[in-house]
């Protein structure tokens, strides 16, 4: 660090001989507090670990994929298809969108 810059996290100053984060995908101005270079959505710590920036937002694995596709909630992955079901603020894969009591497809 050549000279005192904001924190993207928490916007404290980071002096010179501070220990910093640079996120070459963020630009060559950015940078953060090892502790605040977090998921935007879960708060996991991401040093060390992948990362995704978008729209100014830093994003696990997970919660970066969330941002592209819905996820099921009844097997909690990515729907990748085209087609799935919402209903309630939420989404299902089309073979996952059935009764409790007796499995039949509920969505189309």
């Amino acid at each position: 660090l050549l000279a005192p810059m904001p924190c993207e996290g928490c916007d404290e100053r980071l002096s010179t001989g501070d220990m910093s984060v640079f996120a070459s995908r963020a630009g060559p101005n950015s940078c953060w507090h090892p502790a605040c270079f977090v998921c935007s959505v879960c708060q996991e710590l991401l040093v060390d670990l992948i990362y995704f920036y978008r729209e100014g937002k830093l994003y696990c694995g997970r919660h970066h994929a969330e941002t592209l596709k819905p996820r099921c909630s009844a097997c909690d992955e990515i729907i990748l298809a085209d087609e799935c079901t919402e209903a309630e603020g939420r989404a299902w894969h089309m073979k996952h969108f059935a009764c409790l009591e007796c499995d039949q497809q509920l969505g189309g």
